[in-house]
Order: C-alpha cells, then structure tokens, then sequence
C-alpha cells in the first residue's frame, strides 16, 4: 500500500474527528467545563467520551404518574314515588232499604276536620286521601240495634261524639259519663207528643247500638315511621289489622259463629249503661301501624264473614272494593253474609 492510498482512507477518519472536537466544544457551550482535548487517537479516550456525551444528552429518568381517572358524574335517578293515606268508607243498607234508613253509621275527625256519614247520604262509597298523617286521626263506627227506639239517630251521634272527644282512653267511670250527657242530649232531640204510648214507652227505655272507636297517631320513639293506635269496642263492631296480607291483629276477638249472639250494647238509658258496661264489657286494645299495612273497621254481617275467611286461610280476604254493591250483593246472595246494613272503613298507607 503507498502513502497516497493510505492517505485517502485516513480522511474520512480526520473529518469524523475534526466534527467530534468541534461538536464537544459546542457541547461546552451549555455545560461549563474544561473543553475536551482529542488531539490523539487512543481508543479508550475516545469511546470514553462517547459514552460520556450520551449519559449527559440522555433524558432523566422521571416517573410517569397515570392519568387521572375520569370522574363519572351521577345522573340524578327516578324520584321516589309519592306516598298517600287512604281512607276508604262504605255504607250500605240491607237489601230493599234504602240508604236513609241504614241503621248503621260512621265517623272521622282529621287536623280540626269532623266528616259524618249524613253528609254523604247519596254515596255508597267515599274516599278520601291525604299526604302524610302528621296529627291524629280518630275513626268510630256503630251499629243501632233494630229493636230498640231510633237506633239509626243514637248511632250517628255516638260517632260523631266519639271521634270529637277522643273518648278511646277514657277510664270507665268517664265513660259513663261522657253516655250519660249525651244519652240526655238524644232525648232532648225527640219530639214524643205525636206518638203512640208503646213507642213512647220504648224510648223511654232508649236507644241501643254498638261503638267501635279507632285512634291512630305517629309514633314519636323510634326512627322508623309508624304509627301508634288505640281502639275502644262495645259490641260486636270489630277492627281487623293486616300487615304482609296477613291477620296481624283483631279487636274483639270474635268467632265466626259467635257473631249474632246478644252482644254488649252502649244506651242512651244511664241506668242500663250502669249495669251492663262492666270492665269485660269494654274492649281495648293498642297496636303498631307500618306502612303498607292496613285497618279495617266494620259492622257486625261484614266482619263475621272476614273472620271466617281470615280463619280458614289467615289471608286478607280479597274486598272488591270498586265495585263494593255487587260484590255485598253476591255475599248475601251465596248466604255468605246475612243481610243486614254494612260498614267498611278501610285505612291504609300506599306509594302511588
């Protein structure tokens, strides 16, 4: 090889160093230090400085944090269906009465608010609904007998009396009482000169009727929302309470077959109230009321047939309640229920 063909190879090899020298003192320019000398060739120097340039021009090791995660905004959902209170009343005569001469008769009393059935005497069947039962509501219920003297005015007036005293928690000399004045109250109404002398002997004896009274009220202990209620019986006038569409509770406790033996009855004559309404006499009895259950307060034809029903499968008993004359209609017709006048009053707390 001569000096001139060794000469040509070594060139490419001068230039990469003379672009390397002049790149390293560029290189100084950003980091203040001694500039590099590369005036020889030795091999280690110059791979040292290699590596060395690439170590500095090499990104920091940094720690790469994940991108946060997305916040997922919650769309608002349906809204909670709204809750009502239900009151649901029926009264209907015997068949081939007509309702003004239904002996039965009921009553409520609601946040100063007093309803009485004679002021639906053209309704069968009434209902009623509210939002939310933030006071007392008071409900009675009464069944004048048929063989005594105007059974249909004595009974009016002991509801609508009954349900404006709130008389469930009165003791019984109270009671007494409380019968007593309003006994007097129901003769001074009587117009006795144009009668008969038997019927003016038969209402000196007085008028004769079942009463059932119902107090319910929020239940302040606890913080679960129910209700607190008291009930009050003279008779065969009975309240039945379902919870899950199960007989939770009844006042009186009745057998179906007992039902049309004589029972206790409240007078309009003190003397007769003094003897008969003794302690047994008078039924009493308390109970907790949940949402969804329900309460039903009924005369005496209507609830023997619920009790047998209640006693043969411990299930509420299906009432079409839209159709409440035919379906009294059938009872009676099947000799499921005598016929007699019939009360329902049915409380009960839904979502709609």
């Amino acid at each position: 090889m001569n000096v001139t063909s060794a000469l040509s190879r070594l060139k490419p090899l001068l230039r990469f160093h003379h672009y390397l020298v002049n790149y390293c003192h560029a290189l100084s320019q950003y980091w203040p230090r001694p500039a590099l000398q590369l005036h020889s060739w030795p091999e280690t120097a110059l791979f040292t400085e290699y590596f060395l340039m690439r170590r500095r021009l090499a990104r920091p090791d940094t720690h790469v944090s994940p991108p946060p995660e997305p916040t997922l905004t919650k769309l608002p959902g349906l809204p909670a269906a709204p809750s009502h209170w239900w009151l649901v009343l029926c009264r209907m005569p015997k068949q081939g009465n007509t309702l003004d001469e239904c002996e039965d008769a009921w009553a409520f009393a609601y946040d100063q608010e007093c309803q009485v059935c004679e002021d639906y005497d053209e309704h069968v069947r009434r209902r009623l609904r509210w939002p939310t039962l933030h006071n007392r509501l008071t409900l009675a219920i009464s069944d004048g007998a048929s063989d005594s003297f105007a059974p249909a005015q004595w009974a009016r007036l002991l509801t609508r009396q009954a349900v404006q005293d709130r008389i469930v928690d009165c003791p019984r000399e109270r009671l007494l009482r409380w019968l007593r004045d309003l006994g007097e109250h129901w003769r001074a109404s009587l117009d006795l000169n144009n009668l008969p002398w038997y019927a003016i002997e038969k209402a000196e004896r007085g008028a004769h009727a079942t009463l059932l009274v119902l107090d319910l009220a929020p239940n302040s202990q606890g913080g679960t929302a129910t209700w607190l209620y008291k009930v009050l019986a003279i008779g065969d006038s009975c309240l039945f309470h379902f919870r899950n569409q199960r007989l939770q509770a009844m006042f009186p406790q009745i057998k179906a077959e007992d039902f049309g033996a004589s029972p206790h009855l409240v007078a309009s004559n003190h003397d007769y109230n003094k003897r008969h309404l003794t302690q047994q006499a008078i039924i009493r009895g308390q109970g907790d009321f949940e949402p969804g259950d329900e309460l039903w307060l009924m005369t005496d034809a209507l609830a023997a047939w619920v009790s047998q029903a209640c006693a043969a499968c411990t299930r509420m008993p299906n009432i079409r309640m839209r159709d409440i004359v035919t379906f009294f209609d059938q009872l009676r017709k099947g000799n499921r229920m005598r016929n007699d006048d019939v009360t329902l009053l049915r409380l009960f707390w839904q979502q709609s």
